[in-house]
């Protein structure tokens, strides 16, 4: 695994204020494999990344890298308006 990986993580744990023994306790690891992740010296399961993602509330794009946004809010859906479905409507299926 990368170090961007590593160092996103350490961020997100850093910025989520949790400490390491509450971390590895919800992962069912040891400190000092959590501590592993952080140093790139191991990998978690994909499964524990996703729980990683999920304690620190950043997408897992954002721990890989993939992505500079941790924002992992669905964007709300803006109403359609009535004269828009009106026009839809209007047109023939097929």
């Amino acid at each position: 695994m990368s170090n961007i990986f590593s160092e996103n993580l350490k961020k997100s744990r850093l910025n989520s204020g949790m400490k390491v023994d509450e971390i590895a306790s919800s992962l069912g690891v040891s400190q000092q494999t959590y501590y592993n992740y952080e140093s790139g010296n191991r990998e978690p399961s994909i499964e524990n990344i996703v729980v990683l993602a999920k304690l620190f509330g950043v997408t897992t794009d954002y721990l890989f890298g993939l992505t500079d946004d941790t924002d992992t809010k669905i964007a709300p859906q803006t109403p359609i308006k009535e004269s828009t479905i009106k026009v839809f409507e209007k047109i023939p299926a097929g």
